[in-house]
């Protein structure tokens, strides 16, 4: 569970879907991925939008919202909203529950969470870590929740070093989630962008 690795399978679908020139957002992870996907050159992309994270290793995850998550006794629920309120027991903020909501999914036999939550927390060193070091020449914005700590002024020199066309924008007031804080903001910068 790799970034590279991960970016070799969103190659395979824009090659399988035949996708043109598509522009790629990733937030967080996503983003890592998004990333990867433009530096090793394994699709041609047009634009690229990368929320709430930088090239670089970090020093903590979100391994809380995944064992809370793998917490939920899924053979008990009968409703979202039933697993929204386990989530609950460790996740006070409802925006960032309904966000991990969008990976519950529902099947003949019940819910069920459609990311491997067991992989990501097995992998969750290497997914805090980002190795890529090619430089991308696609157009990339970033765009940087201003009450979180995944993209600093820090940040932005390696940032510009890997991707020497990049626009950085911060949401003020969001963190992040910042695309569910506040999507309204986040939608409007990148349609401009685009």
């Amino acid at each position: 569970m790799s970034y590279v690795e991960m970016a070799g399978d969103v190659a395979r679908f824009i090659k399988t879907h035949q996708i043109q020139d598509p522009v790629v957002l990733g937030h967080s992870m996503g983003g890592k991925t998004a990333m990867a996907l433009a530096q090793k050159r394994l699709v041609a992309i047009q634009k690229l939008v990368v929320a709430d994270i930088a090239p670089v290793r970090y020093g903590h995850s979100h391994e809380e919202f995944v064992t809370a998550m793998q917490h939920v006794d899924l053979d008990q629920v009968r409703s979202r909203q039933d697993v929204d309120r386990q989530l609950g027991q460790d996740i006070a903020n409802p925006q960032v529950r309904q966000f991990l909501l969008q990976n519950l999914t529902r099947d003949d036999t019940g819910y069920r969470w459609r990311i491997n939550l067991a992989a990501i927390a097995e992998n969750m060193p290497q997914l805090l870590d980002y190795r890529c070091k090619e430089v991308s020449n696609v157009e990339t914005l970033f765009i940087a929740g201003s009450l979180s700590h995944y993209i600093t002024n820090d940040h932005h020199q390696i940032i510009r070093q890997l991707f020497p066309s990049a626009y950085i924008e911060s949401i003020e007031g969001a963190g992040h989630w910042l695309h569910a804080e506040q999507p309204a903001r986040f939608l409007e910068l990148v349609q401009h962008f685009l």
